[in-house]
């Protein structure tokens, strides 16, 4: 509490009771306007986080938005590149069964001949 000082002019009028009265008065007065002060600067802040709040709120769920937009691109584009992966690897998968059936076959065909060669050696061998 402020420290009051009453004129002695006044402090004659109203007489140490009234002084007194006047101080308690006033600091009460004083009291209840620091009580309305506080009160309207709580509400005005209040509103204010209030209003940061729902602004913050917001601006949260657009860049969740966003971000799930991204991450629903980025994997349609992941699975789009890999679609064309397995085309390809499948692509080059049949090219080289082809080339080895291709191999198995002339292998099979050699040997067979080499076989049916060794064969008629001994055949002629033994015809003789």
């Amino acid at each position: 509490m402020a420290i009051i000082n009453i004129s002695p002019i006044l402090r004659e009028k109203l007489t140490d009771k009234g002084v007194e009265a006047l101080i308690k008065l006033l600091n009460e007065v004083e009291e209840k306007a620091k009580d309305r002060t506080l009160e309207t600067a709580e509400s005005k802040f209040e509103a204010r986080v209030t209003q940061l709040e729902i602004k913050f709120e917001k601006k949260l769920g657009e860049f969740r938005s966003s971000i799930e937009e991204r991450l629903g691109e980025f994997r349609n584009s992941i699975e789009e590149r890999l679609g064309e992966f397995r085309g390809s690897i499948e692509e080059r998968l049949g090219e080289f069964k082809i080339s080895l059936l291709k191999w198995i076959i002339g292998l099979f065909i050699g040997q067979t001949a080499i076989i049916l060669s060794i064969l008629a050696i001994f055949i002629n061998l033994i015809v003789k």
